[in-house]
């Protein structure tokens, strides 16, 4: 069994930057594999036959698809640009200093 004591030293070795930066990145690759199948699905050249009856015009279909290829890259572009953000300001402590900020200034 774990003494209070052990559990404690053990906690006080842990890299909790670390952890969060590599939790971070995996959810944020795990999300972007998700996204390249969605990719795939919409470039599909015809729509699928459960939806054949909405796009009776093939050019309404095209629009919509082009539309959704275009925010699938914007969100890309948005996803990377928020993950470089956060790694960002956690490898430079920025948080802790924002909040002795925010602090200070109550």
């Amino acid at each position: 069994m774990i003494t209070h004591d052990a559990f404690n030293a053990w906690l006080e070795t842990l890299a909790y930057k670390d952890l969060f930066v590599g939790f971070t990145v995996a959810v944020f690759l795990f999300h972007k594999l998700l996204d390249l199948r969605q990719l795939r699905v919409l470039r599909r050249p015809n729509a699928p036959p459960e939806l054949a009856h909405a796009f009776k015009d093939p050019d309404l279909y095209r629009k919509t698809q082009a539309y959704s290829i275009d925010k699938w890259w914007f969100g890309l572009a948005h996803s990377l640009f928020s993950l470089v953000e956060t790694l960002t300001l956690i490898m430079l402590n920025a948080y802790p200093g924002f909040w002795a900020l925010a602090g200070g200034a109550l």
